[in-house]
């Protein structure tokens, strides 16, 4: 925890502004919580540097609300947010040019029925490494676990290898109403025959090189094309293009 580290249960951060703070080769630039029913509100995080995360959680039921995270950077994963834990819940928050060399330019979530709802995801980057396939995943989002949901949020320019909207290694992740730029994309780990994919996707907006938006209006195995991508130094993906009716 550069700034502030707290071990125990429903501590809260509130309107608070944390900026130029930095855990070198550790986690939680801003704040590391080891503890259950952890939350920031209404709170503002500017350029911070770590290996996981400006926030880092160890627990379950972590609430983040109406929060900003812009130009933070971490050399693994979530530069703005790295949580382990069940029963996530993000909501309402912005997450500007934050940069991760690994896995999660802005949230790098492992759990299980996380929410991530209301937020905008802008210029977020997971960066490629030409020596280690593992690294550059899910630009925005990476997210590991099952029965999660992202949902009413907005993604415009975020990049990586793979995913550069989302990258989920997980099962039964729920879109709701989320709209994408033209460049990003979702992205799914498939590690064995029986690993399931995005299980829905509702209501959901593509813009389109100006050509207006691709609704999507209907469950994954209608509008989803797959493309299989082999690679001997990584498990085999399933890359995912979204196409018009």
């Amino acid at each position: 925890g550069g700034a502030v580290h707290i071990t125990g249960d429903n501590n809260s951060v509130i309107k608070s502004y944390f900026d130029d703070n930095f855990a070198q080769g550790g986690n939680g630039s801003a704040i590391y919580v080891h503890g259950e029913n952890a939350s920031a509100h209404a709170s503002f995080f500017y350029n911070h540097g770590c290996e996981k995360g400006t926030v880092y959680i160890e627990g379950n039921h972590f609430t983040c609300n109406n929060s900003e995270f812009k130009n933070n950077t971490a050399s693994h994963g979530g530069a703005g947010i790295y949580v382990e834990g069940d029963y996530s819940y993000i909501d309402n928050s912005v997450f500007i040019n934050n940069n991760a060399s690994r896995h999660g330019g802005a949230i790098h979530s492992i759990g299980s029925n996380a929410k991530i709802l209301n937020s905008e995801f802008r210029n977020n980057h997971a960066i490629p490494s030409s020596t280690d396939q593992d690294y550059g995943l899910g630009g925005a989002i990476f997210i590991n676990g099952r029965d999660n949901e992202i949902s009413y949020s907005k993604f415009k320019h975020n990049t990586a290898r793979n995913g550069s909207a989302i990258y989920n290694n997980g099962d039964d992740l729920i879109l709701n109403d989320d709209t994408f730029d033209k460049l990003d994309e979702i992205c799914n780990s498939i590690e064995d025959g029986n690993h399931s994919l995005i299980n829905k996707i509702i209501n959901m907006d593509f813009t389109n090189d100006g050509l207006g938006n691709i609704k999507i209006e209907s469950d994954v195995e209608y509008l989803y094309k797959f493309t299989r991508i082999h690679d001997e130094n990584v498990s085999t993906e399933l890359a995912i293009e979204f196409v018009a009716k």
